[in-house]
């Protein structure tokens, strides 16, 4: 019988104090397709912008860009969510310069900041996660992590982050 996780109903990780900010894991935020906003409790919101005033990094897949996007955080930079979304993100936090990537496959994910990385969808997400891996730990490490994920797509530098 298989394992069934409604990703709704999961709750943010418990208070604790800050690690390093290269030791803080990127946090990605379910979104809920049929309601097409972003779930998130007080908690996580609490907990992305703690982490975010220590220096951490903060990827974000889909609508969970709608968590840093709520705090400011994307203000006045370039940032993306999954294409179908993009107006309505437009709508609710219209500070921020939201770019489809849909017309260039090449582009998977928006270094939007230092600290933080958008991207369109969870495969997206995977990219944006190799080039934070590749950020801390090494082109090489990513590199085998792809490969490790059986992830078909190469890490090319430069090509996959939209520019901002």
């Amino acid at each position: 019988m298989p394992i069934q996780v409604n990703l709704n109903e999961l709750e943010a990780p418990p208070p604790a104090p800050a690690p390093a900010p290269q030791q803080v894991p990127s946090w990605a935020q379910p979104s809920n397709r049929t309601e097409r906003r972003c779930v998130a409790t007080n908690d996580v919101i609490d907990y992305v912008e703690r982490h975010h005033l220590s220096g951490a990094s903060l990827l974000t897949v889909c609508l969970g860009a709608a968590i840093p996007a709520g705090l400011g955080l994307l203000d006045g930079v370039d940032a993306t969510s999954n294409t179908l979304f993009l107006s309505e993100m437009r709508e609710n936090y219209p500070a921020v310069r939201w770019i489809s990537l849909f017309d260039d496959t090449r582009k998977r994910f928006v270094r939007s900041s230092p600290q933080i990385t958008t991207s369109a969808g969870i495969t997206a997400g995977i990219d944006g996660t190799l080039s934070q891996v590749a950020a801390w730990c090494g082109r090489d490490v990513a590199e085998a992590t792809g490969v490790f994920l059986e992830w078909p797509l190469p890490l090319e530098a430069g090509v996959r982050a939209a520019a901002s």
